[in-house]
């Protein structure tokens, strides 16, 4: 399996990936420093800078992503996945439509699930996926502090008969 990272940072879902013996092929961070490191770390991996003006990506069968929850989260103003940087969501969508992967996971804050999910998960119903998703805290993982994220895994729709439940450990 192969994967494609959008809004890197400093690269936590490419060494998940790498964790899993799944190569990271590109990945997309507009934050000079965070692509430093990605850059350090992943040197094989192909970078890009501007995710509104990324086009022609390779295949992958994975696309991960969190993109910006600044409009989202609870201590942003409330815009909602309509605002400026968190309706980056409609770039992260034009490319899961034109790559098309077998798996997508997005990751975000928890308020995502009322100020946007239902634009989430038409978007992706739009193109013919499905999604499982839950709200997870970091001490699940081990860190001494509790932190929630929404976790979204979507699927096309013919995987459906076959899926494995995704959140089954949690």
């Amino acid at each position: 399996m192969t994967h494609g990272s959008l809004f890197s940072g400093i690269g936590g879902f490419e060494l998940g990936a790498q964790y899993a013996g799944i190569e990271t092929l590109w990945s997309c961070e507009i934050e000079k420093f965070q692509r430093n490191i990605v850059k350090k770390h992943f040197p094989k991996t192909e970078i890009y800078e501007d995710i509104r003006k990324t086009t022609g990506l390779r295949y992958v069968d994975i696309i991960s992503g969190g993109f910006p929850c600044q409009d989202i989260s609870i201590s942003g103003k409330g815009k909602g996945i309509k605002g400026e940087r968190s309706g980056l969501w409609s770039e992260m969508f034009r490319i899961i439509r034109e790559i098309r992967p077998k798996y997508v996971i997005i990751e975000n804050s928890p308020m995502l699930l009322v100020r946007g999910f239902e634009r989430v998960l038409c978007d992706l119903s739009q193109i013919g996926y499905d999604a499982e998703w839950q709200c997870i805290s970091n001490s699940s993982f081990g860190f001494p502090h509790r932190r929630e994220r929404v976790y979204i895994c979507a699927y096309p729709d013919e995987n459906r008969r076959t899926k494995i439940q995704v959140f089954s450990n949690f």
